[in-house]
């Protein structure tokens, strides 16, 4: 395209050139004739120019055109370029949080069941202290009634004293309405109504210690 814009008015020029050197040899009529062809190429000549700039300038303007839409692509590509690495982050942030969600729910179960480990030591606790002291008050009672064979006032000071040597362990507990085990004064489990009652009646009633106060 430039080319041929270059090329036009080289092409109208020759062609003045031409119009010269025939007026030089032309009568007076032929040489009005080719004066005014000559004008009228001259205008030519200009006309072209004139065209040939404005087309020039707007090839430039175009030019100049795509290169700002180039910059301007090559800067939208980037921004998608980050957008995509931002979304592949969130997508990993996702992930990792349905992990944690699933080690917490793991970690939740699992002190579930400490707890209910808990609980079943406590009772195992409970089943075993009631055998000690089941098997403290028998040897108390065949030491006595052996004692007892003896002499009538022996066995009354044998009584006497084992009595005295075996301490009270009865205190007072508290239970609930609804609840299977005793707690203790201040126990954090004790959030419910809290009815007393002494630890040997609660025993006997079928409570057991709570895992906190388990002795």
């Amino acid at each position: 395209m430039k080319k041929i814009l270059k090329s036009k008015p080289a092409l109208i020029a020759i062609a003045v050139c031409v119009l010269l050197l025939g007026i030089g040899g032309a009568s007076g009529s032929d040489n009005q004739e080719l004066k005014d062809q000559l004008t009228q190429a001259t205008e030519q000549l200009n006309a072209s120019s004139s065209q040939n700039d404005e087309l020039s300038q707007q090839i430039q303007d175009l030019t100049s055109t795509v290169d700002e839409l180039t910059e301007k692509n090559e800067q939208l590509q980037d921004d998608l370029d980050s957008a995509n690495a931002q979304i592949a982050e969130l997508s990993s942030l996702e992930n990792q949080q349905s992990v944690i969600d699933d080690l917490n729910s793991q970690i939740q179960e699992l002190n579930e069941q400490a707890a209910e480990k808990e609980a079943e030591i406590a009772d195992l606790q409970t089943q075993l202290n009631t055998a000690k002291a089941s098997s403290v008050k028998n040897s108390s009672s065949s030491t006595s009634s052996e004692k007892s064979s003896s002499s009538s006032s022996t066995a009354v000071s044998s009584s006497e004293t084992v009595q005295e040597s075996v301490p009270s362990t009865s205190y007072t507990v508290y239970i609930t309405k609804t609840g299977e085990k005793y707690h203790r004064n201040g126990c954090r489990y004790l959030k419910k109504s809290q009815i007393a009652i002494d630890k040997d009646d609660a025993v006997a009633q079928g409570y057991t210690p709570c895992s906190v106060c388990n002795p």
